[in-house]
């Protein structure tokens, strides 16, 4: 019960990681949603609301540090909810189709954004805020993995060739931006 407090309900738009919550998860959703949908029958099956149970917590899994209290809690919740899923029967995961390309990289896309060393890459260059006004004259392409993850998201790749572009873009710019 402890554990599911961290996620009852909406974050705090005036919290401090408020806005890093927004670009990071691309589909938000907190227990006390699924609670509500669930006592509204909106969900038209089991697996519907396992499903959302298990985009609450990976949001969570993917979003905060590895050393935080919240991925600690999430990564109880959901081995719990995968116990009681496997004793009603219910898928215990969301099983990737072979040769699921998009999903293999937004899980790569997931785990490098865990990366402290990834930070500078996931949003956009704001030439302002980030002290280089000119990168929008030296960069004629911006890229960034945020930028990619929600072109992922979206469906906007139709082949890993293209995705890989985007993400070499993000790091060549980067090079090209701060030699060595």
């Amino acid at each position: 019960r402890r554990d599911a407090s961290h996620f009852s309900s909406p974050p705090d738009p005036n919290s401090t990681w408020y806005r890093n919550y927004t670009q990071h998860v691309r589909r938000p959703i907190n227990l006390g949603t699924i609670h509500q949908r669930l006592w509204e029958g909106a969900y038209p099956s089991p697996p519907h609301f396992a499903d959302d149970v298990r985009l609450c917590l990976s949001n969570a899994l993917s979003f905060f540090p590895t050393d935080s209290r919240e991925y600690k809690a999430a990564r109880r919740l959901r081995k719990s909810f995968g116990d009681t899923c496997a004793e009603l029967g219910l898928p215990t995961r969301q099983a990737p189709r072979v040769g699921d390309w998009p999903h293999d990289y937004a899980v790569l896309l997931r785990r490098l954004a865990k990366s402290p060393r990834a930070q500078p890459f996931l949003r956009p260059v704001d030439p302002l805020a980030d002290g280089c006004p000119d990168y929008p004259d030296r960069v004629g392409h911006p890229m960034d993995l945020g930028t990619v993850r929600a072109r992922l998201d979206e469906g906007l790749y139709v082949s890993p060739d293209d995705f890989g572009e985007d993400v070499r873009r993000t790091f060549a710019n980067a090079i090209s931006y701060n030699p060595p």
